[in-house]
């Protein structure tokens, strides 16, 4: 089992990596203590009762799967169920699932009784390359994206590949965006990697927990250099609230950067690699206007100033902070 201890300021975050860990779950777990897992329809259906069966004292709260879980509905939802069956601040929150659960169930963490422990159990490739840490939550308020939310660590992430196995082609290729990301910021063995060996997911996870570790251990409240890891995600999270979250959080990321690139050569390998994965290029209904409509209520927006990644070459980016009307004019 492979592990990465992560030392932020506010929480100590250890990261278990290793195949079939989920069906030995008392290897990191303390069975008997009392737990809430949140999870979805799709999710709970397949891996709910396999982990309840391992746990002596366990509740269960399953959501839609989706977006639009992660609403102060859903919150709502989740607090009163909790304080109807009396449960206490002795409880710890799992989070069973992908990004959204994440999300949701570590905002609920931090806000239930001013906040209870959490753990969280990425079944997607996304959330394993990239949510599972960093202590980010959030919900939406309609079609704007995590506008509520705050900084509340796991201090357990459990990773199990195998959970991959079973998760449609569409949602491993949200992963692959975010790893892509990764590559093109930050580390170019990452991208040598995808482009040579499609089939080490194993390895690849474990890469991009690791520069993640690194990176948000420095700059825990997103300050500085943390910010490198939104390469993609200002425009990308525009276009998925155009869409009405019918364009996926990956596909989006990936014409984020797409839009964001404006070096031609960075951009011709981009777009070879986002091909390889199967993943968008083209957006038929950008509109600049609409994008810079969302992006004024993105909350990495400091007045009038918007901080972007620039990728300067594979592997090594820096950060530009321009005016929203200068990123538009670049954008067009």
């Amino acid at each position: 089992m492979m592990t990465i201890k992560i030392n932020y300021q506010s929480q100590k975050v250890n990261v278990y990596l290793k195949r079939n860990i989920f069906n030995q779950i008392s290897k990191v777990l303390d069975l008997s203590k009392e737990y809430l897992i949140i999870t979805d329809q799709n999710v709970g259906s397949l891996y709910l009762k396999r982990l309840t069966n391992q746990l002596q004292k366990a509740t269960s709260f399953v959501v839609a799967p989706g977006e639009r879980s992660k609403s102060f509905e859903t919150v709502n939802q989740i607090i009163n169920f909790m304080l109807s069956k009396d449960i206490g601040r002795d409880v710890t929150i799992i989070g069973l699932g992908g990004g959204v659960i994440g999300d949701l169930s570590g905002f609920i963490a931090g806000i239930y009784k001013r906040g209870v422990p959490f753990i969280n159990i990425p079944t997607s490739l996304l959330a394993q390359v990239d949510s599972s840490i960093g202590g980010k939550t959030g919900i939406n308020l309609g079609n704007y994206k995590n506008q509520v939310g705050l900084i509340k660590h796991p201090h357990t992430v459990i990773v199990d590949p195998l959970f991959l196995e079973t998760l449609p082609k569409n949602e491993l290729l949200n992963g692959y965006a975010e790893l892509i990301k990764y590559a093109f910021t930050l580390d170019k063995t990452l991208y040598d990697l995808l482009k040579e060996r499609e089939d080490a997911l194993d390895e690849l996870i474990l890469r991009a927990l690791s520069i993640k570790a690194k990176i948000t251990e420095k700059d825990e409240f997103e300050q500085g250099e943390r910010k490198i890891l939104n390469f993609g995600h200002t425009i990308g999270h525009a276009i998925e609230s155009l869409s009405n979250f019918q364009i996926s959080h990956g596909e989006a990321v990936a014409l984020g950067m797409i839009y964001e690139t404006t070096n031609t050569d960075i951009l011709e390998k981009l777009i070879e690699l986002l091909q390889l994965y199967k993943l968008p290029t083209e957006y038929p209904n950008f509109n600049i206007e609409n994008i810079i409509n969302f992006i004024k209520a993105d909350k990495k927006r400091t007045g009038d100033l918007l901080t972007i990644p620039v990728v300067e070459q594979i592997g090594s980016s820096s950060l530009e902070t321009l005016s929203i009307s200068k990123w538009k004019e670049r954008w067009q």
